[in-house]
């Protein structure tokens, strides 16, 4: 059976998955010159913070 903790600990290691992605189209964000592939890339960046902040409120609720 799940218990609360068990559940936090999943998200929060959701969460480390959701910064390493953003972290990752930043990095390439910045290598690239391509201005639509840019385009892309921030827009998968800015979906990652999206994702964390879910996954964070999902965490809060669960530490309430």
């Amino acid at each position: 059976m799940f218990t609360k903790e068990t559940f936090i600990d999943y998200f929060q290691q959701i969460l480390i998955l959701e910064k390493e992605m953003e972290k990752g189209y930043l990095h390439i964000l910045g290598s690239i010159a391509h201005p639509e592939y840019k385009a892309i890339f921030k827009r998968l960046a800015n979906e990652e913070r999206f994702h964390q902040s879910k996954v964070q409120e999902l965490i809060d609720l669960f530490q309430k």
